[in-house]
């Protein structure tokens, strides 16, 4: 055999031999968003605690003079007594008619959430001289997510609320409840939401309707009232009034 056709021929056979030796290109699963690789739906739970605004009162934050308390990470490390917390006091103004709330006169909340989200459970401290008949509070709460109001009551069908006396006080009460069925609600109508595994913005405003008179207070960002929201809280939400998002 000519010497040159001999080389050509090694050479294949090595490229060849190569080839196959090589290891197979491993192979990308992708998965949808807020599953794993077995289809199953993730939900990350995340705590997050109301934070006092710089000017404390949580009203102004409707008014030139101030911003709304929003959330963060960081846990209340202070006291009352230090002089820590805020508040959002209560007002008859508040009390909203149809689809329209006076934030200057109500609890406003606003901050974000980035990920999948599937529930939002709000632990609330409430200061009252008005105890909850029957150990619950009838609010009007609007839940707005990217701009869409995803939950509001009809007229005469605001939740009663659970909230139970914390302390010993007599004048401070713990709401719980919590929103439920919001990656249906979002995944049934992606176009008018963010990306699901994005960032999302939330509003939640709240009126307790019990309170007469700016008497009461949503109180926050101490260590007596550490109120909170804990994201796609899975477990343990017996004591939460459920409110569903979806149906």
């Amino acid at each position: 055999m000519h010497i040159s056709r001999l080389l050509r021929l090694t050479v294949c056979l090595g490229v060849m031999a190569a080839i196959t030796a090589a290891p197979a290109a491993a192979q990308v699963v992708e998965t949808e968003p807020c599953k794993d690789e077995e289809g199953n739906l993730v939900f990350e739970e995340v705590v997050q605690w109301i934070k006092t605004p710089e000017q404390k009162l949580g009203n102004l934050g409707a008014t030139d003079f101030g911003e709304f308390p929003t959330w963060s990470g960081e846990a209340p490390t202070e006291s009352v007594e230090d002089g820590a917390g805020g508040a959002s006091i209560q007002q008859r103004g508040g009390n909203p008619q149809g689809s329209e709330f006076n934030r200057e006169a109500a609890g406003h909340f606003e901050g974000t959430f980035e990920g999948c989200l599937n529930a939002i459970a709000w632990d609330q401290y409430l200061l009252s001289p008005v105890a909850p008949a029957g150990g619950g509070v009838t609010t009007i709460i609007r839940l707005v997510i990217d701009g869409q109001t995803v939950y509001v009551p009809a007229t005469n069908m605001a939740p009663d609320i659970n909230a139970p006396s914390e302390g010993d006080t007599g004048l401070l009460y713990r709401m719980q409840f919590a929103f439920t069925g919001l990656y249906q609600l979002m995944n049934s109508s992606p176009s008018d939401f963010a990306p699901l595994e994005g960032e999302h913005t939330i509003e939640a405003t709240m009126f307790s309707q019990f309170v007469d008179d700016a008497q009461g207070a949503y109180v926050y960002d101490t260590t007596e009232v550490p109120s909170r929201l804990t994201f796609n809280k899975a477990t343990g939400l017996g004591a939460y009034t459920k409110i569903e998002t979806f149906f």
